[in-house]
């Protein structure tokens, strides 16, 4: 959706490699896979 989006480019902007516990949590909260939030 456009908010997942947002919400991915945003983060990315800030930390651009997340840790696999950063990963889950921010999957989680977008109703995303942790494998669709590494790519």
């Amino acid at each position: 959706t456009g908010r997942q989006v947002y919400e991915l480019e945003k983060k990315f902007k800030v930390k651009r490699y997340l840790t696999a516990p950063e990963r889950s949590d921010l999957a989680k909260l977008l109703g995303m896979s942790e494998t669709q939030v590494k790519i």
